[in-house]
């Protein structure tokens, strides 16, 4: 299935047209600096994925808005670790209710002025869409992350993980769970991590990017499946398969 076809599936989901372009919507990164792509691996299914540093919600070493991180490491899994909160903090339903924490998170987060308009957008979408439902969150501790390539400027994470919304509270909208990768690009801004887009603004494979949900989509895989889903070799010619997955320190099972 193209990168369209689960799009589609998510606003059929939650007739929301709105949310396609909250989350999906951007292409248009460059860089006169090209990031280096890591080494990939065999493509023989691997049956475990490796147990990784970077803990879902944690590291930073600077207070941010609500309760939000700055301040990560110049490192890969310091790019990791700042697109994982932000995507957090973005989809922090209690939080997104206050103006001021939405103004706050955007300038936060943001590596420039010119970045800050797109991200106001995204920042107002989730708003709207989360005050929807009883239960509106992203879900990065019951999947997995792989670092694309990293160069001293910049890094593209992909991320397999579970976005949920629940407890409907307009009539008209439905409960559901949407598994698939997202790519994102992080920007060294001279001290921190910054991002120009909330939206999915890296390469994906059309093959790959809706991979199958677990078996049990509202639970928690275990890491044999995860290896299974994320490693199986596919047609695309992005080959997000056959990047170096590993779970998060802190993964749910």
């Amino acid at each position: 299935m193209k990168r369209a076809g689960i799009i589609t599936v998510v606003v059929v989901a939650l007739v929301a047209a709105t949310l396609a372009g909250l989350w999906w919507g951007h292409h248009t990164t460059t860089s006169s600096t090209t990031p280096t792509p890591t080494t990939t691996k065999a493509t023989t299914p691997a049956s475990q994925l490796a147990a990784g540093n970077v803990v879902a919600g944690e590291s930073g070493s600077l207070p941010g808005p609500g309760t939000l991180k700055l301040g990560y490491p110049h490192t890969p899994e310091g790019a990791v670790a700042a697109i994982t909160n932000y995507m957090l903090a973005a989809e922090d339903k209690a939080s997104l209710a206050d103006p001021a924490y939405r103004a706050a998170l955007v300038n936060a987060i943001a590596f420039d002025d010119a970045s800050k308009t797109t991200l106001t957008t995204g920042v107002e979408g989730s708003a709207k869409i989360c005050a929807r439902y009883g239960v509106c969150k992203w879900e990065p501790r019951r999947g997995a992350y792989a670092v694309r390539s990293y160069s001293d400027s910049q890094a593209e994470i992909a991320v397999w993980a579970p976005f949920v919304w629940d407890e409907p509270t307009d009539s008209t909208d439905k409960a559901s769970i949407v598994w698939g990768i997202e790519t994102h690009m992080v920007f060294w801004n001279g001290t921190d991590w910054k991002i120009k887009t909330l939206g999915q603004d890296g390469v994906t494979d059309d093959n790959t990017i809706a991979l199958p949900a677990p078996a049990d989509p509202k639970g928690n895989p275990s890491n044999a499946e995860k290896a299974t889903i994320l490693t199986a070799p596919g047609d695309g010619t992005v080959q997000l398969w056959t990047l170096s997955w590993e779970e998060y320190a802190n993964a749910m099972h």
